[in-house]
């Protein structure tokens, strides 16, 4: 009976220091600055780039497209949950652009 108790204390010890769950969050790229309402309205051929790249900052990238250029403003964000046993480890992720 005793043995059992020691082996019962052993298991369930053993399964909090071995066991375990994590979350993970992570953004990367450039924030969404131009969906803010308290920003000045950017006009199709009046704004110029100048003053698109003072009002949002650098963009994520650059399009040359001969006679215009397109600045492309992009977030990328990464949530995820896993889940660790001292054998096995696992992760699952989804991601989503914010553009």
């Amino acid at each position: 009976m005793l043995r059992m108790l020691h082996f019962t204390v052993l298991m369930v010890l053993s399964s909090m220091i071995f066991l375990g769950c994590f979350q993970a969050t992570e953004e990367k790229g450039v924030l969404n600055q131009w969906r803010d309402n308290a920003l000045p309205p950017i006009e199709k051929g009046k704004t110029t780039e100048t003053q698109i790249l003072e009002l949002l900052g650098p963009p994520s990238q650059v399009m040359n497209l001969g006679d215009q250029v397109i600045f492309y403003y992009m977030m990328e964000k990464m949530e995820g949950k896993g889940g660790y046993l001292l054998i096995y480890t696992g992760f699952r992720h989804d991601f989503e652009f914010l553009i």
